[in-house]
């Protein structure tokens, strides 16, 4: 079954989180609400709203002894929620709360790149909105993860060219954005020469790039290169 062999409650969590994008295909609608049954979603093998996935996420979750609540939102796109008067019609889109091992996980099965744990950048707007028989109480949610890359070049100069190696690592938010440019053209290879064929006078070698499907991973790239071009000399000065 999907949850056999599963050690932690993190881990199952993290396969039903999985399965759903894996079966449910976002066809691109925002709402807070589901209009069709389970069984007709999956025998379609499409959510068409973020609403349709992320209950199915929630019902699977609950069926699984997890404590989840549906949590709406207004997208980035939609406008910001007015904390001291909110309305029903001021939110747009629904995500998932859950209680993992103590710890609070905000869950969005409509992405197929993101690990579990990093809502898509247009969640985080002001605030979301619990659906809860108990409480339906506002709180602000700070992104999980930042939008940061690292890159390391290490360059020599001689006769005239110019012999390099770089190295780069994309984390959380960059990681995520590297992979939908991967994705856009195919896959890595696709990718690497796209790169190279649109990088005019650098030459190229062991370009690699790594932990594109480890989604939970940082994204790593490296590649040596030379190149001949642009380089201007005055005096003992290298341009």
């Amino acid at each position: 079954t999907l949850l056999q062999d599963a050690e932690t409650k993190y881990e199952q969590a993290e396969r039903i989180y999985d399965y759903i994008k894996k079966e449910l295909d976002w066809v691109g609608y925002n709402s807070k609400y589901s209009g069709r049954g389970n069984r007709e979603i999956f025998n379609q093998n499409k959510g068409n709203s973020s609403g349709e996935i992320n209950i199915s996420l929630i019902t699977m979750l609950r069926a699984a002894d997890f404590k989840a609540i549906p949590v709406i939102l207004s997208t980035r796109d939609n406008g910001r929620v007015y904390p001291t008067h909110p309305t029903t019609d001021q939110f747009n889109y629904l995500i998932a709360k859950v209680t993992v091992e103590d710890k609070v996980i905000y869950m969005d099965a409509t992405d197929k790149l993101l690990p579990m744990g990093m809502l898509p950048e247009r969640c985080y707007n002001n605030v979301f909105r619990e659906i809860n028989p108990s409480s339906g109480k506002l709180i602000e949610v700070k992104p999980t993860g930042k939008d940061k890359y690292v890159a390391m070049y290490t360059i020599s100069i001689s006769d005239d060219e110019i012999h390099g190696k770089a190295d780069k690592i994309y984390y959380e938010y960059a990681a995520y954005n590297l992979r939908k440019d991967i994705e856009k053209i195919g896959d890595t290879e696709d990718y690497i020469k796209d790169f190279e064929e649109n990088s005019i006078g650098i030459v190229y070698n062991d370009h690699e790039i790594m932990n594109y499907k480890e989604l939970d991973k940082e994204m790593k790239e490296k590649y040596v290169f030379e190149t001949s071009e642009d380089i201007l000399r005055t005096g003992d000065m290298i341009y």
